[in-house]
């Protein structure tokens, strides 16, 4: 992600290239992860239940949408794929900390897109009206003419991720973790 930059084309999981129009981070200090503990990454390792999970892992923003597909993600949700948040397929985690802190990046297209990152498919940011008023307090950098109506796929709610974090749908509890 360091790499980055406005303007370079990214491909996408409906198979075009698109301009990247901007790249945000977020430095947190281990100070600020353990006075929020809703901000703890979540950790993706291989066999997680999101398609494409990566044999190396992906440490991602609980908030990070990730895609499921498959026969019983249609089957239990009458969908062909789902973008699911990243902290809702985990437990509520103990607390534990982080020596280093992290630095989360956002990635903003014109549209909401699904990417591929270290072989997980997962969502860009979603900018609706208060995301991107949020982020336009914290970034005078960030483009003011994208605001996002409509996300790429359908989301699962916090309950039909629940459903995904029991293993009733993928038969075993999941292989994501919050980073210590």
């Amino acid at each position: 992600m360091e790499w980055l930059a406005a303007g370079d084309e990214v491909w996408t999981f409906e198979g075009t290239a698109q301009p990247l129009r901007w790249v945000g981070h977020r430095r947190l200090s281990a100070r600020d992860v353990a006075r929020h503990p809703k901000l703890r990454p979540v950790w993706i390792g291989e066999g997680a239940p999101a398609q494409g999970a990566p044999g190396h892992g992906l440490c991602v923003a609980p908030d990070t949408q990730l895609l499921l597909t498959g026969p019983k993600v249609s089957l239990n949700f009458g969908l062909d794929q789902a973008l699911v948040q990243a902290g809702d397929l985990i437990n509520p985690p103990p607390m534990h900390g982080n020596s280093q802190g992290l630095t989360y990046f956002m990635l903003l297209f014109d549209k909401h897109e699904v990417l591929l990152a270290n072989g997980q498919l997962c969502a860009s940011l979603f900018a609706d009206a208060g995301v991107r008023d949020l982020l336009a307090r914290q970034f005078s950098t960030l483009p003011p003419d994208i605001r996002h109506h409509r996300f790429a796929l359908p989301c699962l709610t916090e309950w039909e991720a629940g459903i995904v974090r029991a293993g009733q749908i993928f038969g075993k509890p999941q292989r994501l973790v919050v980073a210590a």
